[in-house]
């Protein structure tokens, strides 16, 4: 569901970042009065990097857009942290090319042993990418990656993330099964024609 898509956590940065302890770890300072949230998108500005982050979603897909400023820019995809009852057993990446994400994060939260297995297609190929192996209490491994990227003031980097609890192949199933053509705006305008369809089955009578 939507909600599992917390769980495979991409977060854009430009350097340097800001890190605290955990659990709030990589993050940034947001105000409420650049927020706007609309049927099937969201938008809100990281003040800390000045990057426009934009989400929309599919039925088994998640879409993100960044707006990069003039900086170095970075993306970090956390499989280890959590901010709730949510605690990860085990996870895993692979970067198959210079676009593509596969991987698996195992956790226990409202599920004791949730299995959550995603594939992420990038829309412009990183620079160069990082990944740190933290061992975890029960001996288990799970991954950080940092992917940065060469950009401009302005340019923009579109993540889609399919999910599926089966395996990898299914993930992938999913991002295919739901790619369209036009970019982030043509997914945007898909979900809230959606909404509109399934809220317009709905009357009120008072």
């Amino acid at each position: 569901g939507a909600g599992d898509l917390y769980d495979i956590s991409f977060m854009p940065v430009t350097l340097p970042y800001n890190e605290a302890e955990a659990p709030l770890g990589i993050h940034s300072k947001f105000s409420h009065d650049s927020e706007v949230a609309e049927a099937g998108y969201y938008k809100v500005i990281l003040d800390d990097y000045n990057i426009l982050v934009e989400l929309t979603a599919t039925e088994r897909c998640g879409i993100q857009r960044y707006t990069f400023p003039k900086a170095e820019a970075s993306v970090f995809l956390n499989l280890t942290k959590a901010m709730n009852w949510d605690a990860t057993k085990e996870s895993h990446i692979e970067f198959t090319d210079s676009v593509t994400i596969k991987g698996y994060r195992f956790s226990s939260g409202w599920a004791v042993d949730q299995k959550l297995f995603f594939v992420s297609k990038l829309s412009r190929p990183y620079k160069s990418v990082q990944i740190d192996t933290i061992t975890l209490d029960n001996n288990k491994t799970s991954v950080i990656a940092r992917m940065d990227f060469d950009t401009e003031e302005g340019d923009t980097l579109v993540i889609r993330t399919a999910l599926s609890q089966t395996g990898i192949e299914g993930a992938e199933l999913n991002l295919n099964r739901e790619e369209l053509e036009g970019g982030f705006d043509a997914y945007r305008k898909a979900a809230y024609a959606y909404w509109n369809r399934e809220l317009s089955k709905i009357e009120i009578e008072s």
